[in-house]
């Protein structure tokens, strides 16, 4: 009888099949894994549906049989609406440098978008050029990176790329200088006989639009002081974190690149198959519309605090007339020379056991730090007693959460 599988009496053949069906078996897994992540998301949405129709007196087998009063649930998908679009406050601009808020209040009247669309990228552009050269000390044992994470959430058409191109072009001028230098360096290297050239020159990098996790840890691990993540459109980064690498999710060590944890990334390449960043310094920058960051964003952003570290930032839209205004050179010049100086900050070795480049927080700014530090956790345990069951939640609520 014959048999078109080949034989396996060769040690060769049965080491390739056992590693063949290991790597069938960890894609099953890792495929078994994004459908239970899947199926508890959509369990979890239907229980706040749930949740929801029957704090109006409505059933979820009603609704879908046809049953329920069509006024009703308009009367409660308003209310819904009015719930979760918070009322817009201005941006507060005073608390930023006195050159960001020249720079973003000139080119807010110039574009006719609200200050907000060039102040919150501005203030990502900064903590970028802060990286790893300077963290915050709360106290002797607890310190924080510059790291932030921000999102404008516009509708297609309102500007939102272009007014966000000039909070970033002080960090498109440093990467033209970098390319430039790199140029340089390597044609006098290449000028040089191959006897007498020493190490390749690299290029240095302060900018990175590739948003996987394996391409910003192999870029990163070579410049420690951190990076910035720029996507015009956001939403391949978010649909990027169901991906999985050697069991974790895209979305896992994002989360550890935030918390400036130390990360591991294990690539599929043989010439360095791990990467290990012990300071993770990676801010993001980016747009997105309103439509699809509703698509995108699912009960395990929230739950795994994602959202929580994220500025989310939706300005509202001015109607636009053509105006003579414009930006001075001036207010151009000292935006661009702050963040340059921040990127001059000297890199201090963070393998120390402690940094004197770190700033501690002084008698004002520690106590704006601690209301929000109490707030925030107030509301955590609000949040925490809503999911309780109703007898639990009675006695452990505080006047505070009413």
């Amino acid at each position: 009888m014959s048999n078109d599988r080949p034989e396996l009496n060769a040690a060769t053949d049965g080491e390739s099949t056992t590693g063949n069906l290991e790597e069938t078996i960890r894609h099953l897994e890792e495929d078994l894994e994004e459908e239970r992540e899947k199926r508890w998301s959509y369990q979890y949405k239907l229980k706040q549906i749930e949740k929801e129709l029957q704090k109006h007196g409505l059933s979820a087998n009603d609704v879908v049989d046809g049953r329920t009063d069509p006024s009703k649930l308009q009367k409660l998908q308003v209310e819904s609406c009015n719930r979760t679009r918070l009322e817009w406050r201005d941006f507060p601009l005073g608390v930023l440098p006195d050159a960001v808020q020249k720079h973003s209040k000139a080119q807010a009247e110039a574009m006719c978008v609200d200050p907000s669309m060039i102040a919150v990228p501005s203030l990502v552009v900064l903590s970028a050029a802060i990286g790893n050269s300077r963290h915050i000390r709360v106290k002797s044992n607890w310190t924080e990176p510059a790291t932030l994470w921000e999102m404008i959430i516009q509708a297609s058409g309102a500007l939102k790329s272009p007014a966000q191109e000039k909070a970033l072009a002080p960090v498109f001028r440093k990467e033209k200088a970098l390319k430039k230098k790199w140029e340089r360096e390597l044609a006098r290297w290449e000028e040089k006989d191959s006897d007498e050239r020493s190490q390749r020159p690299t290029r240095e990098r302060r900018l990175v639009n590739d948003a996987t996790v394996e391409s910003v840890a192999l870029l990163h691990s070579d410049h420690p002081r951190g990076l910035l993540l720029y996507r015009d459109e956001l939403a391949g980064w978010l649909g990027s974190f169901n991906q999985y690498n050697k069991g974790d999710s895209d979305l896992q060590k994002w989360m550890e690149f935030y918390g400036s944890r130390p990360v591991q990334v294990d690539r599929k390449s043989s010439d360095r198959p791990a990467i290990f960043i012990e300071h993770p310094s990676v801010s993001v920058i980016g747009t997105i519309q309103p439509e699809v960051l509703e698509d995108r964003l699912d009960a395990l952003h929230f739950q795994s605090g994602f959202v929580a570290r994220t500025l989310l930032c939706e300005p509202p839209e001015r109607p636009r007339r053509f105006n003579e205004h414009s930006v001075t050179k001036e207010a151009k010049e000292e935006y661009h020379n702050l963040v340059g100086r921040l990127y001059s900050l000297v890199m201090p070795d963070r393998d120390e056991m402690t940094i004197d480049k770190d700033l501690s927080l002084n008698g004002e700014a520690r106590e704006v730090y601690s209301e929000f530090f109490d707030e925030c956790e107030r509301l955590r345990t609000c949040l925490a007693d809503s999911r309780k069951p109703a007898q639990t939640t009675e006695k452990r609520r505080s006047a505070s959460c009413e």
